[in-house]
């Protein structure tokens, strides 16, 4: 498999792959892009909790065309480490109409170690980018649906999930 980073200035890239459960057949190939922590503008470090207050309230507000979509898992999580994410597959592809549920953990360590995302849908993309903040990785692995190598892949059947 080969990785594809994207080209961002000023952010670090790292190849990685991810486990996504035991699944017999799906490998996720990443293209890990992540800043190094948050900086306030006087470049102090914004602490793990209060950026993701930030992006909770960018989640509640929507993202762009409503194509991408993510919240806390449970409203209690006081550590807000638990969260979902929905992508709606792009007209013109095979991914049209599809809906894609994941799953994304935030370390301890974020926003310095980017989140773990994991499908829960089935989905076949063999190589997907994963950024932080939350909403990019949303928003990118979108893009990378409609990327020349993956807008026609065969796909699992529609509402199939990968079992735990």
């Amino acid at each position: 498999m080969q990785q594809r980073p994207l080209e961002c200035p000023g952010i670090a890239t790292v190849p990685v792959i991810a486990r996504v459960g035991p699944v017999q057949s799906f490998h996720l190939g990443i293209s890990l892009l992540f800043v190094n922590g948050s900086v306030s503008a006087d470049g102090a470090p914004v602490p793990r909790n209060f950026q993701l207050l930030e992006e909770l309230e960018k989640g509640e507000k929507g993202i762009g065309d409503g194509s991408c979509s993510y919240g806390l898992e449970d409203g209690g999580d006081i550590m807000m480490s638990n969260w979902n994410g929905t992508i709606i597959g792009l007209g013109h592809t095979v991914h049209e109409n599809h809906i894609y549920s994941l799953k994304i953990t935030c370390s301890e360590s974020y926003p310095d170690a980017p989140p773990l995302v994991q499908f829960l849908s089935r989905v076949n993309l063999p190589s997907s980018p994963q950024t932080a903040p939350l909403e990019h990785v949303l928003i990118e692995i979108r893009k990378e649906m409609a990327s020349a190598a993956n807008h026609k892949l065969p796909q699992p059947p529609e509402g199939s999930l990968f079992s735990d």
